[in-house]
């Protein structure tokens, strides 16, 4: 893994725009069916928030079986839905949701200890301020955040990376809790410079992306957020598109016995 070059993450990313154009329909109403149901769940109190967490492994496997199959020339169904709530796989993925739940959870705590209340209500005021300067029209002043939130933000993002194996290891190789978390990490570190160029790519296209529609729809503040919403979301899908491809890669292909979930 280690030996795998830079513009190897390029590659992934054109695998990835690659199979979002196979079949783009089908992977949007995945995206907006995990996105729904997050939503919902997060609507409940307390008990809400930590049931997205948990179940983020459940739902992402959904995407990652849909790639896995648009691979294998095969035509995705809505049933796919259904794949990480199969059993036994949805005992082990609930299990990987509960240690995102753990890192969530020293995250909280370590942000309400590093950042005083003071500074979360400007922090606040300075968002809404600059959601009302963006309805309006206006010249948007960006929110000024504490560096430690900075911080803590780009440590969990750093944490989700490390794990994003963990989830397709767990339910295609079947491994244990702790042994895909070590691979994953182990994974995502030794192909280190081809995942940051994947992600650096991205990145980069999607602010030349930013700048195009700010020239195209700057004129309207709703309809130029509501485009780059539905851009941020589509770039997001290709993205777990293209970690699929560095899966597939680092791994090897899906165990050939995985089969789609039965049909409603």
């Amino acid at each position: 893994m280690s030996s795998l070059p830079a513009r190897t993450g390029l590659e992934w990313l054109k695998q990835g725009f690659g199979l979002f154009r196979q079949q783009p329909g089908i992977l949007t109403m995945l995206l907006f069916a995990n996105f729904l149901g997050s939503v919902l769940l997060s609507a409940v109190p307390v008990i809400g928030t930590l049931a997205t967490i948990v179940l983020i492994p459940v739902f992402s496997i959904a995407i990652m079986q849909a790639c896995n199959l648009i691979a294998q020339g095969q035509r995705v169904m809505p049933d796919v839905l259904l794949t990480g709530f199969r059993k036994p796989a949805v005992t082990h993925l609930l299990k990987l949701g509960m240690v995102y739940v753990g890192v969530a959870l020293i995250m909280f705590i370590a942000m309400r200890l590093s950042v005083d209340e003071s500074a979360v209500q400007q922090m606040q005021a300075s968002a809404e301020a600059a959601k009302a300067a963006s309805q309006a029209g206006t010249p948007v002043t960006p929110p000024q955040y504490p560096g430690t939130l900075l911080f803590l933000v780009l440590l969990w993002s750093i944490v989700m990376l490390l794990m994003s194996f963990a989830t397709p290891l767990t339910y295609w190789k079947e491994m244990p809790l702790l042994k895909a978390i070590f691979y994953s990490v182990f994974g995502v570190v030794g192909a280190f410079k081809p995942i940051l160029v994947m992600l650096l790519s991205a990145m980069g296209m999607f602010m030349v992306l930013i700048l195009f529609l700010r020239l195209l729809f700057g004129g309207s503040a709703l309809v130029f957020q509501a485009v780059i919403a539905w851009s941020s979301l589509m770039f997001t899908l290709v993205l777990q598109c293209a970690m699929f491809a560095s899966y597939r890669q680092i791994f090897g292909d899906p165990a050939p016995g995985i089969k789609p979930p039965v049909v409603w």
